[in-house]
């Protein structure tokens, strides 16, 4: 096995135990000792390829084999992820179908959309830290500001631009 698999199988074994523990309180005591008896779904607000759903797939393998089930990865698109975060919300909470969100489908939208049904801190209970992405601010080399404040400050200066 490679390095890169091992770790990808390592982190599907940590997110498989992660979602039993998110699962516990939705299961009942009998399900509990059974599961998972049927494929989990992972709703992924983002269309097959992008970084998202690059990412889910990469725990995939590994979390099917801790699970000894088939983990289906079920992408739903449609912009701004409203959608799938709905349908994610309005599932069963019994550990089957689980969201694999990201900043943006969780802790942005909802300011962005003040008539969204979902609230994610209601609605939802965090499983795992399944990867990090690092950002990187760039600009034209023709921007007056070299750094973050200047652009700050920059910004404030004109602040009908």
């Amino acid at each position: 096995m490679t390095k890169q698999a091992t770790i990808v199988s390592r982190w599907g074994t940590l997110l498989c135990a992660a979602a039993l523990m998110g699962a516990a309180p939705g299961l009942a005591a009998d399900d509990a000792v059974t599961y998972p008896n049927r494929p989990i779904h992972i709703i992924v607000p983002f269309a097959p390829a992008g970084a998202t759903d690059l990412a889910v797939r990469m725990i995939q393998g590994g979390l099917s084999q801790a699970l000894g089930q088939q983990v289906v990865i079920d992408n739903r698109p449609a912009p701004p992820a409203i959608s799938a975060l709905e349908a994610a919300a309005r599932a069963t909470p019994d550990g089957y179908t689980l969201f694999f969100g990201n900043v943006g489908t969780v802790s942005i939208n909802p300011y962005f959309f003040p008539d969204l049904t979902v609230v994610p801190e209601r609605d939802f209970e965090p499983v795992s830290l399944a990867s990090e992405t690092p950002g990187i601010l760039i600009a034209s080399n023709k921007f007056p500001p070299n750094s973050l404040k200047e652009m700050i400050d920059y910004v404030k200066a004109r602040p009908a631009r």
